[in-house]
Formats: C-alpha cells, sequence, structure tokens
C-alpha cells in the first residue's frame, strides 16, 4: 500500500516554481493578515470638535454640510460627523 504519487511539470525550472509557489504564499498570508487584522472603531465628532479640529467657525461647518463638503449624521437633534470621513473631504478639497 506505499503508492507514491508523482506530479510532473513541464517547461517550468525549479526556480520558476519556488518563485511561483513563493508568490502563491505571500498572496494568500496578506489577505488573511488583511481579515483577521481588527478594524479601529468608528470615531464620531461634535460640530465644535471638527471646527476645532479644522480651525474654522461653526458656521463654516455648517456652511459645508449645505454644500455637501461634509456629511453629517443625525440622530434626534444631535450632529456627528465621522472623523475619517472629514480627513477624506479635505483631501478632496486640496485636489
Amino acid at each position: 500500500m506505499n503508492e507514491h504519487i508523482v506530479t510532473q511539470i513541464y517547461n517550468t525550472t525549479p526556480e520558476q516554481l519556488r518563485e511561483i509557489l513563493r508568490d502563491d504564499t505571500r498572496k494568500e498570508i496578506k489577505e488573511l493578515f488583511n481579515k483577521l487584522t481588527p478594524k479601529p472603531p468608528v470615531e464620531f465628532l461634535t460640530r465644535k470638535e471638527v471646527s476645532t479640529m479644522l480651525k474654522v467657525a461653526l458656521s463654516t461647518v455648517s456652511e459645508w454640510d449645505k454644500l455637501e463638503i461634509l456629511k453629517p449624521y443625525r440622530i434626534g437633534n444631535l450632529v456627528r460627523y465621522k472623523s475619517d470621513e472629514i480627513e477624506e473631504a479635505l483631501k478632496a478639497i486640496k485636489k
């Protein structure tokens, strides 16, 4: 019952095979790492925190809401902004 399974690969050198295996292994490890890396929690900021962070007046923050530069999230009477979206909005303005 000692059977040997033989796989033959044509037109591939041992170095090429090692490179293919190494690249595929790295790709799989990278995908696993991305799946297992915890994502940071979303941080919500108030209007005042946003104005302080950006060093602008509260009225400017309100104006940017109307112009849809910033995206406010409303919960009842409360208005909050996602910190990562503020950074993206600044990048968009810079362009």
